[in-house]
């Protein structure tokens, strides 16, 4: 087996559908400037160690937004005595407990830098990881860059998020479709954006569970043939409970149901009728799963969705 060398990166880059793996070099190119966009709730017991990670990873230029939204637990208090007077930080609070004013709120306050990232309040990066990404962007100019995460459960750790490798993507046609059919395969805490690509607000306010999926939707639907880099090596931590509860899981697959159905008019016809099929299909299984009451599924299925928050048909 031949050995990789250790200055250059492999990814799989290119405008979607035409993906290929490539291999780019780790010196510096071009700068970019990233800004990371961090939505803060009741993240008082973790909060240095994820600021932390990310002040170690930045760059010239680079900033981080930190967004509280209703927390209880001394977070804002906390990040203003700890963080207030550090330059590349610029700290916000909203009274609303939504993470989705929280990261449109962020994206504001970072200004006119190339990119944006995305931390959950609870994540943490791994060391040296901007520096990496910094130099597959210049080198591939990609407009999207998703890695996955390494998930943290009281059963031990695993990779999660990257179903991009595992499922053969590309498959479709466009991104969309791809996002669609196959899943989110974007993790929020892995993923960078091109900041002059987004379709602001690039997320509903509103949403619950879910919003990511959404938002990233919301973008595919923009640029169906955006140049993507995939760098398979985890971005960052983030901790995950064993499972949560029924209530919950159940309404993020209703909310994922209602995200494929509002964007599948963008699709083609042959990715609508497999769309279909599979979108019904899961529904029903989740519901059996989640509570064995079938009836919730058709419910969903009837219901109407409100465009504010399921925009596909903008």
């Amino acid at each position: 087996m031949t050995e990789r060398d250790p200055a250059r990166l492999h990814v799989r880059a290119g405008p979607w559908p035409r993906v290929e793996t490539i291999s780019v070099p780790l010196s510096a190119g071009p700068p970019v400037t990233i800004g990371v966009a961090v939505p803060l709730h009741d993240n008082a017991d973790v909060l240095e160690a994820t600021v932390d990670a990310l002040l170690e990873n930045l760059g010239p230029g680079d900033r981080i937004a930190l967004v509280e939204n209703g927390s209880r637990d001394g977070t804002h208090e906390l990040a203003v005595r700890r963080y207030g007077a550090e330059p590349r930080i610029v700290i916000d609070r909203l009274t609303a407990g939504d993470a989705a004013v929280a990261r449109n709120r962020a994206i504001e306050l970072l200004g006119s830098v190339d990119f944006v990232a995305f931390c959950d309040g609870d994540d943490r990066w791994l060391p040296g990881r901007l520096g990496r990404v910094r130099a597959a962007l210049a080198a591939t100019r990609a407009d999207v860059l998703f890695q996955p995460l390494i998930a943290r459960t009281p059963l031990g750790a695993e990779v999660e998020g990257a179903t991009f490798r595992t499922k053969s993507l590309p498959r479709g046609a466009t991104l969309l479709e791809d996002l669609l059919v196959a899943g989110n395969f974007f993790s929020t805490s892995g993923l960078v954006l091109r900041r002059a690509l987004l379709p602001l607000p690039l997320f509903a306010d509103g949403l619950r569970r879910t919003q990511d999926y959404e938002a990233w939707c919301r973008f595919a639907a923009h640029h169906p043939h955006a140049t993507v880099c995939y760098l398979d090596e985890p971005a960052a931590d983030y901790r995950r409970g064993v499972a949560g509860l029924s209530a919950d899981r159940w309404q993020r697959a209703a909310n994922v149901f209602r995200i494929r159905r509002s964007y599948r008019q963008r699709l083609g016809m042959s990715a609508r009728i497999q769309l279909w099929g599979k979108r019904h299909l899961w529904l029903w299984a989740w519901s059996l799963r989640t509570g064995g009451n079938p009836l919730r599924a058709l419910r969903v299925v009837l219901s109407h969705d409100d465009p504010r928050l399921f925009r596909g048909g903008r």
